[in-house]
């Protein structure tokens, strides 16, 4: 199915909300599948949308319905076409076609020894089709090909670390994001490894997300309240523009317009476009309150670019706004 948003002429925005049966306004996440479905993770739910009609899902856990939404991600394969959830209690939950519904596929047994401790960050799905759960002193990987989830044995000099984000890199390394930094995890058999990145002690960064660059060897770092930061792993550079998005948390860091560049979507300066290999960013989108038919606010929760190549925004909380990128704006 090729999903296709009707507007009229010269229109550039089109929005999705309660009238067209999304759940809730609130959007966290949004996500196109291969086949052409647009799903989103709101307050109420799970939405899946044809272009047409909106179908909800609900997950039960325990015989308890899940309403943690808001704590969740997507992590999608797109070579098989498979659809997973990432719980911020650690839990997998697969997306089963044949049966259209949710099922939990992995649950990993954490120990909260710490009261601080209520979340678990999780990684993408890597090269080797792993997805990797960080929690406290505890570390976790699932592999989606053959369904099979270990603990790993962690090792880390640092026991007050919280960890916040995850970015494989191959086989044997991933960045970790925590909310004093970022470390490097280097994986040996059962074990991971965190140490600190000598140049990235002292940047005092609070992680929400990452985005890695294989062409560019750069990091891409959205923080929690001081914008983006870039990591340069050649030269050991940081760059970090920190008088241009002061305050601001970075939701979602995607590419865009070739191997060079991303947009990256913020809580409180709407979108934003960034070449690698200057990392100045740049205003992509701004809320426009005064015209209609224009972007709506500049809280965006989550971004996506759809096989059309329009801009799909979880605009908190007015439900989902869609650029049709046809039309200059």
């Amino acid at each position: 199915m090729w999903l296709s948003i009707t507007t009229a002429f010269g229109q550039i925005y089109k929005y999705v909300g309660l009238e067209d049966g999304l759940s809730s306004r609130n959007v966290y996440a949004v996500q196109q599948s291969n086949g052409g479905f647009i799903w989103c993770l709101t307050d109420n739910g799970i939405d899946r949308y044809d272009g047409t009609e909106i179908s909800r899902y609900t997950i039960v856990l325990d015989g308890v319905k899940f309403t943690e939404y808001s704590s969740c991600r997507f992590i999608y394969d797109h070579t098989n076409d498979n659809l997973w959830l990432g719980t911020s209690g650690g839990k997998i939950i697969r997306y089963v076609q044949r049966n259209n519904n949710f099922e939990v596929v992995y649950s990993p047994n954490i120990q909260y020894r710490r009261s601080d401790i209520m979340r678990c960050a999780i990684s993408p799905i890597d090269s080797d089709g792993n997805i990797w759960m960080f929690v406290g002193d505890q570390a976790f990987r699932y592999n989606v090909h053959t369904s099979e989830g270990v603990e790993l044995k962690l090792c880390c000099n640092d026991s007050n670390i919280t960890f916040s984000a995850i970015a494989p890199i191959n086989d044997s390394t991933l960045y970790i994001g925590t909310k004093g930094g970022v470390y490097k995890g280097s994986i040996w058999g059962g074990t991971v490894t965190v140490s600190p990145i000598p140049c990235m002690q002292n940047a005092g960064i609070n992680v929400n997300t990452f985005y890695y660059s294989y062409l560019h060897r750069t990091l891409l770092i959205g923080t929690e309240d001081a914008g983006i930061v870039a990591y340069r792993e050649l030269t050991q550079e940081v760059i970090h523009h920190k008088d241009l998005l002061p305050d601001v948390r970075v939701t979602k860091i995607i590419p865009y317009g070739g191997d060079d560049g991303v947009l990256f979507s913020t809580n409180a300066a709407c979108v934003f476009q960034m070449s690698i290999v200057d990392c100045l960013p740049k205003r992509f989108l701004s809320a426009d309150y005064n015209t209609d038919y224009r972007m709506n606010t500049d809280n965006v929760a989550d971004i996506c670019i759809d096989q059309e190549g329009q801009l799909w925004m979880c605009s908190f909380p007015k439900g989902l706004t869609v650029r049709n990128a046809q039309y200059p704006s």
